[in-house]
């Protein structure tokens, strides 16, 4: 075992609150990006510790004026844009206490910027892309057995300050992968979760649940996603539509979480888990043979369902044999817009896909932006009477919560704002609190391509506020007597929308400042009681 511990950061989303929160129902996983990099680290010798920003509860600032410098190798921080601020404070905080302590920076932001990253003096070493093996390769270069310059796939600053690019890393194969190492997080606080029960999927039914890291990037070209940039060809990335762990490799992953970790429900983590039609059918024929009894969550695309692939046989197979839910990218309910984001579909193959999944009682939830650039009204009530349209289907259709549009970094529509005018931040530091939202989102006057016009902003503010707050993982909802107030409002509020687009009056939104007021009023009350 190797003397020093290597500690690896996920920061908070972009609040400045590091206050320890309570651990909810609905709160998000394991973070399967440092689980996988904490595990190869392990097998190799090496102390590991993981400080979860996202799932709230670790005391982060606490955790990290305890580190000791001479029991530690170096410290680790995969950050998303969204997370900058934090990540950015966390630094300063390691920096200003521990200024010889390497930090090395990695994540999408660092992946999308790695230069940019690493000339702040936050930054020492940035890691680009999946950091595996390269961090594994860093301990060496760290302990002084090896070059940091021989190490491919990382930025560095020399003894001038300036930065090195050492060149593009191959892709490792993720079978290679050591089985992930669940305990280097404290699993109670993440395998108790509210599951779906198919039975009663509009109540809480509680399980044990943990993810699986099934594939990464994709084949397609959607202009707003990451994959189109970090897995194609350029200066620091070498080409990999996508790679998946083999069916074999993931029924034994998960026979290890049935029998270790007895869990009910398992999520996979896969930008694509159904685009390699062969895998597919070899897990659903492997659980058969193996006799394997859990539920399960993929994400698929709704050109699959067709007769060629997903039919309702196949359906029908994959509801048999756990299948609970199936995420898909709908976007807009636009045709010209989905044309424009090169998704690859069409409004009538995602109606199509809820229906078919409905019919065999496996919850579709479909994701949905709204303000996005070159997006016009009508295209804004054209996704709106869309989400509308799938709810009627049935009882196991579901949308997440319409999103306003991110300009964050990757894909060719960032490209696309920065051109309308968006004024694209420079370093991580410009990444601030004041200019992010909570989830990364930025307010309205810092998207110049969006109208200021009543019925444009009126829109927006119903999308993002009431009509995403209706069925949405209803297996989540707390049912006290504030959630049928506030379900009573929202169905005010709606009918209010519904008069005025048919009226196409919309001017006095007051319904929508008044329930603004009622929201800010409660979270003051939770605060203070």
């Amino acid at each position: 075992m190797n003397k020093k511990t290597i500690i690896l950061i996920s920061p908070p989303p972009i609040t400045t609150d590091w206050e320890p929160k309570k651990v909810l129902s609905g709160s998000p996983g394991v973070r399967m990006g440092l689980l996988s990099i904490g595990s190869v680290l392990s097998q190799h010798g090496y102390s590991v510790k993981i400080l979860d920003g996202i799932l709230g509860k670790v005391d982060l600032a606490s955790e990290l004026h305890q580190i000791r410098p001479q029991e530690t190798l170096f410290v680790g921080i995969s950050s998303m844009t969204a997370q900058l601020p934090s990540a950015v404070k966390a630094a300063t905080i390691i920096r200003e206490q521990h200024p010889s302590l390497p930090i090395i920076w990695g994540g999408v932001h660092a992946t999308l910027f790695p230069e940019e990253t690493c000339s702040d003096s936050l930054a020492d070493i940035v890691v680009i892309g999946e950091g595996e093996y390269t961090c594994l390769e860093l301990t060496e270069a760290l302990s002084g057995i090896r070059d940091l310059h021989s190490i491919k796939g990382i930025v560095y600053k020399n003894g001038d300050g300036k930065t090195i690019f050492t060149g593009n890393r191959s892709h490792h194969d993720l079978n290679a992968l050591p089985f992930p190492k669940y305990e280097l997080f404290h699993l109670d606080d993440y395998l108790y979760r509210a599951i779906i029960d198919r039975e009663d999927i509009k109540n809480r039914k509680f399980g044990k649940m943990l993810s699986i890291h099934s594939g990464m990037g994709c084949p397609y070209q959607c202009t707003f996603c990451i994959n189109t940039t970090v897995y194609r060809d350029g200066k620091y990335y070498t080409r990999s539509p996508y790679r998946g762990k083999s069916a074999v490799r993931l029924l034994d992953e998960i026979e290890v979480l049935l029998k270790k970790y007895n869990v009910d429900f398992i999520d996979f983590i896969d930008e694509n888990f159904l685009v390699d039609k062969s895998r597919f059918f070899q897990f659903l024929d492997g659980i058969e043979e193996r006799r394997l009894t859990f539920t399960w969550f993929a994400g698929s695309r709704a050109n699959y369902f067709n007769p060629g692939y997903l039919t309702h046989d196949v359906i029908a197979r994959a509801s048999a044999l756990g299948c609970v839910m199936m995420g898909i990218g709908a976007e807009s309910g636009s045709q010209r817009i989905l044309d424009f984001l090169k998704k690859g579909i069409t409004v009538e193959q995602i109606e199509y896909a809820a229906s078919a999944l409905n019919k065999h009682r496996i919850v579709s939830e479909f994701s949905f932006m709204i303000g996005l650039p070159h997006e016009t009204p009508d295209d804004m009530l054209k996704t709106i009477r869309f989400v509308k349209k799938l709810r009627t289907i049935g009882p196991y259709v579901g949308t997440q919560s319409p999103q306003l549009y991110r300009p964050i970094p990757g894909g060719e529509l960032y490209d696309e704002c920065v051109k309308l005018g968006f004024a694209a931040p420079k370093g991580i530091r410009e990444w601030t609190s004041e200019k992010l939202q909570i989830s990364g989102y930025l307010h309205l006057d810092k998207l110049p391509w969006i109208n200021r016009d009543n019925k444009t902003i009126v829109i927006i503010r119903y999308v993002t506020g009431i009509l995403s707050t209706m069925k949405f993982r209803w297996w989540l909802i707390d049912k006290t007597g504030s959630f049928f107030l506030k379900n009573f409002l929202l169905h005010v509020v709606n009918m209010v929308f519904l008069l005025r687009e048919r009226m196409d009056f919309w001017k006095f939104p007051v319904e929508y400042t008044c329930f603004e007021r009622l929201q800010r009023f409660k979270k003051y009350y939770h605060r203070v009681r």
